[in-house]
């Protein structure tokens, strides 16, 4: 359950409830004030568009505008009733934005394979057929990326905003809900958490890309297996090692995502990881390489 400090103006669960019910089926007004009333800041995007309405020469400041001021949504609203909705995430919520027209579809679906499912939670069907599964992460989002993998954003307080329902799509769609947002989002997993906080996105699990798949000595597959094959104590000092020797084959850049990963997996922290792959990369600046 996100805290009074963590979710704006919280209400009872129940009143959250009744206020989302109303924003899922309602008008675009009535959506926007029905979000505000849960606590979800808004802001009036220009209609059948995801671009913000009021623009940077009018003073516009994007998704920063967002408030649950019921007086604002009204002007705003009132101004132009077909005005789409924005939403900013709350302080401690995490947003999955999966965009299938950049292969959002195929990389969750190995992601998943990999990591086991997502709980069921908040969950929106976006206009141009793409996904929003919201979860919480208490006060933790600030080290959160922008990017999971190709097609997949993740939307945070200080990161982005979400189209919302009822909006209408560029094509014609309606935004809408499948898993009605009651109460509040699904805690996120601790795999999704560990994933977001890496130092770079996910590359696909496949790909015949030359580049991911490499070239040289070592492969990325008999790389990968060193590092799960690392011993506790010495599994930052193999993953270094992996990433020395991506470096020396001129596969650091293409290598490094999914190095990074199977580090997580093994156990190692975000920041240890960061502070190798920085450690291996100020090596490849002075050398001149990759």
């Amino acid at each position: 359950m996100v805290t009074a400090s963590i979710w704006p103006n919280p209400t009872t669960a129940g009143a959250d409830a009744h206020h989302l019910e109303h924003a899922a089926h309602g008008t675009l007004l009535t959506a926007a004030l029905g979000y505000a009333r849960a606590g979800l800041a808004v802001f009036p995007l220009r209609p059948q568009s995801k671009t913000p309405l009021i623009g940077k020469d009018a003073g516009g400041r994007g998704f920063h505008d967002a408030t649950t001021d019921p007086n604002q949504i009204l002007q705003w609203w009132t101004a132009t009733p077909t005005a789409n909705i924005g939403i900013r995430p709350p302080i401690g919520v995490l947003v999955v934005d999966v965009d299938p027209r950049a292969g959002g579809h195929t990389q969750l679906r190995r992601i998943l394979a990999r990591y086991g499912p997502l709980p069921q939670t908040w969950t929106a069907r976006t206009g141009a057929g793409g996904w929003h599964h919201w979860f919480t992460l208490g006060d933790k989002t600030s080290s959160i990326r922008a990017q999971l993998a190709r097609g997949i954003d993740l939307k945070t307080h200080d990161k982005g905003y979400l189209v919302a329902a009822p909006s209408i799509h560029p094509n014609g769609t309606t935004y809408r809900w499948t898993t009605p947002p009651q109460g509040q989002p699904a805690p996120a997993p601790a795999w999704l958490h560990r994933l977001a906080q890496l130092p770079r996105p996910l590359l696909p699990a496949t790909s015949t890309n030359s580049a991911a798949a490499g070239h040289g000595r070592y492969s990325l597959q008999c790389l990968l297996a060193r590092i799960n094959a690392a011993p506790e104590g010495r599994r930052n000092t193999v993953l270094y090692g992996a990433l020395k020797d991506a470096l020396s084959d001129g596969n650091l850049t293409a290598f490094e995502p999914a190095l990074a990963a199977a580090g997580h997996n093994r156990g190692l922290s975000a920041r240890e990881i960061a502070a190798t792959v920085a450690s291996v990369r100020r090596s490849a600046t002075h050398a001149g390489r990759n």
